[in-house]
């Protein structure tokens, strides 16, 4: 799939790339999400405190877990790099 995914984007129209890249940074290391918990955290009361907690605990589980314990594990090539592309 990564394959099909790959080669169906390559030539994408040029005014594609800059949406992809806004795209792209909004969740770069879950930024969005890490803003959000932040926000909820410092000006939620009640529920909306707590929900700002779940997030941030949920993006540190999620750094422990794939980024220390599954990637290194499995470390798989990127899919342009298997085909000799450059990005």
């Amino acid at each position: 799939m990564d394959l099909w995914l790959l080669q169906a984007l390559d030539g994408t129209p040029p005014w594609l790339t800059p949406l992809a890249l806004a795209a792209s940074y909004l969740d770069e290391f879950g930024g969005i999400f890490l803003l959000i918990g932040i926000c909820l955290l410092i000006f939620g009361r009640g529920p909306r405190r707590r929900a700002g907690m779940v997030i941030l605990a949920a993006l540190l589980l999620v750094l422990i877990v794939v980024d220390l314990v599954l990637k290194p594990l499995v470390h798989r090539p990127r899919p342009f790099q298997v085909l000799g592309m450059h990005m």
